[in-house]
């Protein structure tokens, strides 16, 4: 069995049908991008596997472990079924509205107060009510959440803490909420256990910020650095953790060229240590000579997916190769 499996992946966002039941294997230690045009699910399906979003229907597996097994596709189809009978009820009583005030209707009263009351009395759209999850399952879903590690295309750094604090304030609410429940037992014990912890968290983000080369800026404010340094910084607080998969969402983005290949220096690097990772990205130099596999997704399938010199190399979708051909020409013309 595969390091990490993700089964029949479904995601409605009201009645817009997003993913359409996506399966994909990925092995320890590979990388794995996603590529595809905007709109075609890429994100979605990222933020599915990492449980940023909740899909309708999905089967996950990390180390042969059912980490995660969710299925309200049937309800959601059914709320959407209701959704759409209302909508057309509703514009069949348009209709009948507008051939009313355009026919010459009897001059009877009767008559015509029981058509026009017939056409106005619309039928409303159905709402469509997301399906709900229990408290334990969110709980469950809290902790899977953490195996994953995101990078987003937005830095999303806070802006008022040093880089260090940016890096260590995740791992230092988790050492925390553990010790909640004997701190008022054992008081002084606990100050030291999390003094002893911190110090700990902080050695261990020192050490991450040299990986990315930022040694020098753990005193340093988001403002101060680089669109690339911030991204760094950004993927170091995602390895903090110690997650088993890392997943980045278009991490260059909003780089310029050279910001670009500080980034993906990174990723390879990263990729030499071993690390499992998941990349939704628009750079083909990345996803041909740093990826071990190649997904291409439209309207929310998998077109396409194998090796990048399959991919690439003799793409067997229309699609694909029309996707592959835009992108060389959008290329070119840089």
């Amino acid at each position: 069995m595969a390091f990490f499996e993700v089964k029949n992946v479904y995601k409605n966002f009201g009645a817009n049908r997003v993913l359409k039941g996506i399966d994909l294997e990925l092995d320890e230690g590979q990388v794995l991008a996603i590529i595809g045009s905007s709109g075609s699910g890429k994100t979605t399906l990222l933020r599915c596997i990492n449980f940023l979003e909740i899909p309708d229907k999905a089967e996950i597996y990390l180390g042969g472990d059912n980490i995660f097994s969710v299925d309200n596709l049937d309800k959601v189809n059914e709320a959407l079924q209701n959704a759409d009978e209302g909508e057309k009820q509703n514009s069949t009583a348009d209709i009948v509205k507008d051939d009313l005030s355009d026919a010459k209707l009897d001059n009877s009263k009767e008559s015509g107060v029981d058509m026009v009351e017939t056409a106005d009395k619309k039928t409303k759209p159905q709402k469509i009510k997301p399906v709900k999850i229990s408290k334990e399952k969110k709980k469950q879903i809290a902790e899977q959440r953490l195996k994953f590690g995101m990078v987003f295309q937005s830095f999303n750094l806070f802006p008022h803490y040093s880089v260090l604090k940016n890096l260590t304030l995740a791992a230092r609410l988790k050492y925390d909420k553990g010790l909640k429940p004997l701190d008022k037992y054992f008081s002084k014990s606990v100050k030291m256990a999390r003094k002893q912890a911190f110090k700990e968290i902080d050695e261990r983000a020192e050490a991450l910020l040299q990986r990315v080369g930022l040694g020098e800026k753990l005193k340093a404010y988001p403002c101060e650095l680089s669109g690339g340094q911030q991204q760094r910084v950004a993927i170091a607080r995602a390895l903090i953790l110690g997650p088993e998969i890392l997943c980045f969402d278009e991490p260059t983005s909003a780089l310029d060229p050279e910001l670009t290949r500080e980034v993906l220096k990174v990723i390879k690097d990263l990729k030499k240590d071993g690390h499992t990772m998941i990349v939704v990205t628009h750079e083909m130099e990345f996803a041909r000579k740093v990826a071990d596999k190649v997904i291409f997704m439209a309207d929310g399938v998998i077109e396409e997916q194998g090796a990048p010199e399959e991919v690439f190399g003799n793409p067997q979708s229309a699609k694909t190769k029309a996707f592959l051909q835009e992108s060389e020409k959008s290329i070119d013309e840089d």
